[in-house]
């Protein structure tokens, strides 16, 4: 019951979202997006996300988003759209997509949002034709954009301060030479340490979490020279890895976890002529990860990446545009197990059309991945080649039926694969290097009605299939399992949010957001299963999330909340499994004195004991102040 006048609250006051340990107040401002896209495109700003720390803190407030997360600030933290899976989610930074060969899927934790201007989720794909072919090879596309700095000097320096350790001091400088011809640099750099060592109670016992501090410093400098922009990007961690808790055993775990990650990428796009346009982007990633446990098992994994992009947008006519991208990357990983290294080739044809009431889009990608691995036979080196090729078809259609009114019917569908991750084919006693790739599917049917630029509301009801679903299964013994191609599951589901602005004095504004998901996704791989109709693990129902934001005079209010549904641990819906539904809530004041902007945060007021993932407990209240300076 008490859950129930939580959901009540939420919907009538349209709180926003956050719902872990560093809950965050995520101020919103006028709805200003763009309503023509054929596909559901959502978007934070800077401003919406000044309280916020990691891109994982920020996904959380897009409806349709599951975020897994592992406790503390260093515990893993992954996103899945629509119950894809997280690698079914590309991610780009600046449009050049980021790529973990290894496992598949990108750790959000490891992502700052210093220096960052937006961040947008896109199911399907974005509404943009001329970019990357690497961008629409996947169900759904998160893309951050870093803010591009003016020509006169800046420089802004910040410092956030929170309970368990929490330390965040950040510097950002940016500026122009004194030629005409010399480019704007900015170098972006900061530092986050935290104990992370919260109070949490776990079954009726109040313990401590342990082996949840983290080290992370990152650092990148930018260039911009008219058409051509390019960034290095340096990063580095230590820290614990927070274990799942075990009952008369604090010290769950005792796993350090380091790794370094250093990239540099460019981009060019030059105006051949009203009709026609290019652009290149090429990009070098290292990846290098260490890991230990407490009976001193050593692994080291190294990721070397190369990709090559080009892409040319021709216009024949006013509203008509033609795109083609052809996109390069090679990768190699050296592991302990075995080194692979892949090849794959992404070409992409795309069409766009646009009028007072149409735009309709549609794309085919053409996907030829070769792989090549070295592996020991019967006493002899063996070279193993495979190969995948694949066409992937994508359709949309955004129709305005008013001329006088700003709704939009969209619609759209989609058929996209992902590869099997290195360790999906080759990880010792658990890889099979006979998987195919998973194949999902994506129908999608919506409106988005916008009210006189001060509201906006939207909703969208969807159907995903994943066949060829990669799941573990047991072999000999508990130790010793296999990764198979036997997964089927079935989704459905219903996204529905709204954001609002309203004047109420002067330029003070009361601003809204709220956002609702319906899903069902469940199991039907083997109708003699035990999990066959099932809801798949982690994926509750019923989720939302909503804020509320006070201008005034002399300081700003928001208050936010998130809340879900029950969720079960694993495929078997029964009650062991269940992990109970929680609501959290946090509130905000920030005030800005000429160059001083403040922050003072209370998370989760209630000190809400749950668990978003099992064993993994989240911290309950704790505060955190902030400072900026610039000029």
């Amino acid at each position: 019951m008490k859950n129930f006048y939580l959901i009540l609250i939420t919907i009538f006051l349209s709180f926003n979202i956050s719902a872990q340990e560093m809950l965050d107040s995520v101020n919103v401002i006028a709805p200003t997006r763009a309503s023509k896209s054929p596909t559901p495109t959502q978007t934070l700003t800077a401003a919406e996300m000044k309280n916020a720390v990691l891109v994982s803190d920020a996904v959380k407030h897009f409806s349709g988003v599951t975020v897994k997360d592992y406790g503390g600030i260093g515990g893993i933290k992954t996103v899945s759209v629509r119950s894809l899976g997280s690698t079914h989610t590309a991610v780009a930074i600046d449009g050049i997509p980021l790529n973990d060969c290894q496992s598949g899927q990108i750790d959000l934790g490891r992502i700052s949002l210093e220096n960052v201007s937006s961040i947008s989720l896109a199911n399907a794909q974005s509404d943009d034709i001329f970019q990357p072919a690497k961008l629409i090879a996947s169900a759904s596309l998160l893309s951050i954009v870093t803010q591009k700095p003016e020509d006169k000097f800046h420089l802004k320096a910040s410092t956030k301060l929170g309970s368990f350790g929490f330390f965040n001091p950040a510097l950002f400088i940016s500026g122009k030479g004194k030629k005409s011809f010399a480019p704007t640099v900015a170098f972006n750099g900061e530092w986050l340490s935290a104990k992370g060592d919260y109070p949490y109670t776990f079954e009726g016992v109040r313990n401590r979490r342990t082996n949840s501090d983290v080290q992370r410093l990152r650092s990148d400098v930018s260039l911009y020279s008219g058409a051509f922009r390019a960034k290095v990007y340096y990063y580095q961690s230590a820290q614990g890895l927070p274990g799942a808790v075990i009952i008369g055993n604090s010290n769950a775990s005792s796993e350090r976890m380091s790794d370094k990650n250093l990239f540099a990428q460019a981009s060019y796009q030059k105006e051949l002529s009203p009709k026609w346009k290019w652009q290149a982007n090429g990009k070098y990633n290292y990846s290098y990860f260490h890991y230990r446990n407490d009976q001193d098992s050593v692994t080291n994994y190294r990721q070397d990446e190369y990709y090559l992009s080009a892409a040319v947008l021709f216009r024949p006519v006013s509203g008509l545009s033609f795109a083609f991208a052809n996109d390069v990357l090679f990768n190699k990983l050296n592991a302990s197990f075995l080194n692979p290294q892949r090849q794959t080739l992404l070409t992409a044809l795309s069409a766009k059309y646009v009028n007072e009431h149409f735009l309709v889009m549609g794309n085919v990608l053409a996907t030829i991945a070769n792989e090549n691995v070295v592996v020991e036979r019967s006493r002899n080196t063996v070279v193993e080649r495979s190969r995948n090729t694949r066409l992937s078809p994508f359709i949309s259609i955004s129709y305005k039926p008013f001329a006088s009114q700003d709704l939009r019917l969209r619609a759209f569908y989609k058929n996209i694969f992902r590869l099997p991750s290195f360790n999906d084919l080759y990880y010792t006693n658990i890889g099979n290097a006979d998987l195919r790739p998973e194949n999902t599917t994506q129908y999608n049917v919506g409106a988005i009605y916008s009210f006189r630029s001060k509201m906006q509301i939207h909703a969208d009801a969807y159907y995903n299939t994943v066949t060829d679903k990669i799941i573990a299964t047991p072999k000999r013994s508990v130790f010793i399992w296999s990764m198979e191609n036997v997964g089927k599951v079935e989704i459905r589901g219903l996204d529905i949010g709204f954001e609002a602005a309203q004047p109420y004095w002067r330029d003070k504004n009361i601003l809204l957001r709220g956002s609702y998901t319906y899903q069902e996704a469940i199991d039907v791989t083997d109708s003699q299963g035990k999990t066959y109709g099932h809801q798949i693990a982690y994926t509750p129902r019923f989720s939302g999330a909503g804020s509320a934001t006070v201008e005034t005079a002399w300081v700003d209010v928001s208050l936010s909340v998130v809340w879900s549904g029950k969720r079960y641990l694993s495929g078997q819906n029964i009650a062991p499994n269940r992990l109970g539904g929680y609501a959290d809530m946090g509130i905000t004041l920030s005030r800005k004195i000429k160059r001083i902007s403040l922050t003072a945060e209370m998370l989760n007021v209630f000190d809400k004991n749950y668990e978003i993932v099992r064993s993994y407990p989240m911290a309950g209240r704790s505060f955190r102040v902030g400072v900026i300076w610039e000029m």
